[in-house]
């Protein structure tokens, strides 16, 4: 089986959990499944790991999102010319790649829920400097109109929670919860 897996982070060199998940996915499954990763350039090489150059050299108020990145996941994808079985757009910020990339494959896609800009901004979050600015809402706007576009379209959601399950009821039926964790001996 051939995944094509696009997540903003590195595996080498994490920013966050995201990218400690995908490691461990990785490590554990590369001898069973035929992974293609795009993610953030490392300094080192990994076997089907392509670096996706992020056009936005600083973040945004924590956002790495911009529709140059999304085109980007979805190039490096479609330039693989390794058909994939499967797409899995390990994180919003992923998800329109991931949609146009299983367009463009014909094949499944799986997204995984991680963080919520949706479930942010109910929270009084926004990934944007002031979201009562034309530019701050339009930023949020397109964010969650990304994590809408890639729920809608998935095949399959992966949810880190029961608390985004039941945020997104009306995808219950392709939905999966894989828990978070952690090791409560490093803690």
């Amino acid at each position: 089986m051939v995944v094509h897996a696009l997540f903003p982070d590195s595996i080498l060199k994490p920013v966050g959990g995201l990218g400690e998940q995908v490691g461990q996915i990785y490590y554990r499954l590369k001898d069973k499944v035929d992974f293609r990763i795009f993610g953030f350039p490392q300094s080192e090489e990994l076997d089907g790991y392509t670096p996706v150059p992020n056009f936005m050299t600083q973040m945004y108020n924590g956002s790495f999102l911009s529709l140059t990145n999304q085109i980007n996941y979805f190039y490096h994808s479609v330039k693989s010319k390794d058909k994939p079985d499967l797409i899995h757009a390990m994180d919003w910020s992923t998800y329109v790649a991931g949609h146009f990339a299983a367009k463009y494959w014909e094949v499944p896609l799986v997204v995984s829920m991680n963080l919520s800009t949706i479930g942010l901004r109910e929270n009084g979050i926004f990934y944007c400097n002031d979201p009562q600015s034309i530019d701050g809402f339009n930023l949020q706007f397109t964010h969650e109109l990304s994590e809408e576009l890639g729920l809608d379209s998935a095949d399959s959601i992966i949810h880190v929670s029961n608390a985004y399950a039941n945020k997104f009821k009306e995808h219950e039926k392709k939905s999966t919860i894989i828990p978070n964790g952690i090791d409560l001996k490093f803690w």
